[in-house]
């Protein structure tokens, strides 16, 4: 089996033998293996089968035992020992062909990380919190719960203020407003030690804020 491959799954080579055998028909197909009788024949170099070691004792048998017992002897040992023999083979037949050879596991191709895209991202599902309830106190601004753009635009419909995580969510709040400012402002008026931050209003008369980092 050197000179060609074998696929087991399939009980047949993938490729043909090169040396065609005219004197018998099964020698002209060139997927066969020792003319289909692998049990009594051999091909070790791969051009043609030969005798195997169960072959040569089916053929040396009745001679044998014609030398050891002589003409009558042999006339009634040898078809008992050939049947044996081919019992034996057989039965080595049989046992080769209920091997079950397992059908090589495929490889899977695991599948790519999705990296997720930001600019996509759905801003009304419920995972995606991108400000937090917020309240001014001492100068600066307290954070609470984290919020999602829609539960932040409830939170400052009613009256409160939320802090976003940068302008471009606070501009997503503020743009459900009707009459929100389009542009950002920050307190001209700052009294040292506090802390002031950007931020818009729903509407130009409102003291609500929708401040952002």
């Amino acid at each position: 089996l050197n000179s060609r491959y074998y696929n087991p799954l399939w009980g047949r080579f993938i490729n043909c033998d090169g040396i065609i055998n005219d004197d018998e028909i099964v020698g002209c197909n060139l997927y066969t293996y020792c003319n289909n009788n692998a049990i009594t024949l051999v091909d070790p170099t791969g051009e043609s089968g030969v005798l195997s070691l169960l072959g040569i004792a089916k053929v040396l048998a009745p001679i044998v035992v014609y030398g050891a017992l002589g003409y009558a002897g042999a006339k009634v040992a040898a078809p008992v020992i050939y049947d044996a023999v081919s019992r034996v083979g057989a039965a080595a037949k049989t046992l080769i062909g209920s091997i079950n050879i397992s059908k090589p596991k495929e490889k899977v191709q695991s599948k790519a990380i999705a990296i997720p895209n930001t600019n996509s991202q759905n801003f009304e599902t419920p995972k995606f919190k991108p400000c937090t309830e917020a309240k001014l106190f001492n100068g600066d601004v307290l954070r609470g719960d984290r919020l999602t753009i829609d539960e932040a635009y409830y939170h400052v419909l009613v009256g409160n203020d939320v802090m976003c995580d940068n302008r471009y969510y606070a501009y997503e709040v503020a743009k459900k407003f009707k009459y929100h400012l389009l542009k950002p402002e920050i307190d001209k008026i700052q009294i040292p030690g506090n802390k002031y931050y950007y931020h818009y209003h729903p509407d130009r008369n409102s003291h609500r804020h929708i401040w952002y980092y």
